[in-house]
């Protein structure tokens, strides 16, 4: 039976669900993913709150706010490790007034260095930045799926090779009720 890994990039998932108006309850996105692909290990990448991505209208978060939304975060975290996950974050920046995390280095070498314990890598992004790790990983023999939002890079699904499939077509099955 081939090892199957998972690989979200949690932010670019979140924002393309929440422009279409809904929110992915990510436990329900690992379950349903288990059905669709038998995932023996998922890692899920996201940001954690600092002072300067969380404002209070034009004002930076004070330090009782912070230590609020970093004791939020980490229930979260919690319940996502016990739901399946291994949790990958680091502080979110702020770059020209907009909060910023990517993890596109941080999932590129976890894909690589876990390399020798799958044999299907299912990445859920749409970020075409990811193109050379899906070629790459194919160089290897590893079996590729993307799950993106239906506005994915194009090539990036042209790289998948018919193996793309939607956040969208999943939705019934992944959305937070």
């Amino acid at each position: 039976m081939p090892k199957t890994y998972l690989f979200v990039d949690e932010a670019n998932l979140y924002l393309a669900a929440r422009k279409k108006g809904w929110q992915i309850d990510w436990i329900r996105f690992l379950s349903h993913l288990r059905t669709a692909f038998d995932i023996d290990k998922a890692y899920l990448y996201e940001g954690s709150p600092t002072k300067v991505s969380i404002r209070v209208g034009n004002k930076f978060a004070t330090d009782n706010e912070i230590a609020g939304q970093k004791k939020s975060k980490n229930r979260y975290f919690g319940k996502l490790r016990t739901g399946g996950y291994t949790i990958r974050h680091k502080p979110v920046s702020t770059v020209a007034g907009k909060n910023k995390c990517n993890f596109d280095v941080e999932i590129t070498v976890d894909a690589i260095d876990t390399l020798d314990s799958y044999d299907v890598c299912v990445l859920a992004t749409g970020d075409g930045d990811f193109i050379r790790l899906v070629k790459y990983l194919r160089g290897k023999g590893k079996d590729v799926h993307i799950v993106g939002p239906k506005k994915s890079n194009k090539e990036l699904k042209r790289e998948a090779r018919g193996n793309f499939q939607t956040i969208s077509g999943m939705r019934s099955h992944i959305e937070r009720s």
